[in-house]
């Protein structure tokens, strides 16, 4: 078991908690999910800073072979999705083009890599967010 202790943003003040876990999952209003609770459709304006870059957690995750990443952009623009594997090599570009404002997703298909650790990224004019998924044959 993994201890982490972390801290929560509420309007500027600050509130920590003391987390117990055994594996990776979902943190939303108290709860703990072994997956993601909410799905594309539940995402809704406000869920979201509306001015910000946002990258989401992949799911399912852990997955085998396809798994859905979402972003929020909160303007057009030119954007890269990438992934790279563990030793920094580029291992696919989902997305290499300008793209509406708004809540979007892409499918990786991730049939043809071995099974591991893999980072995904999202560059636009306004920042870069990056995070891990776990394929598992």
């Amino acid at each position: 078991t993994n201890t982490a202790s972390i801290i929560f943003s509420n309007n500027g003040a600050s509130q920590t908690a003391n987390l117990s876990r055994t594996n990776e999952g979902w943190y939303k209003s108290g709860t703990w999910y072994a997956s993601q609770p909410a799905g594309k459709d539940e995402i809704t304006e406000g869920t979201v800073d509306e001015e910000k870059l946002v990258l989401f957690q992949n799911y399912p995750n852990p997955f085998n072979p396809t798994s859905t990443i979402g972003y929020y952009l909160p303007e057009s623009d030119h954007v890269r999705l990438e992934v790279y594997d563990m030793l920094g090599r580029l291992v696919r570009t989902l997305i290499n083009e300008t793209i509406e404002k708004g809540y979007h997703t892409v499918e990786f298909q991730a049939s043809d890599l071995p099974s591991g650790v893999y980072v995904y990224q999202l560059h636009s004019s306004t920042g870069v967010q990056i995070r891990k998924m776990t394929l598992m044959k």
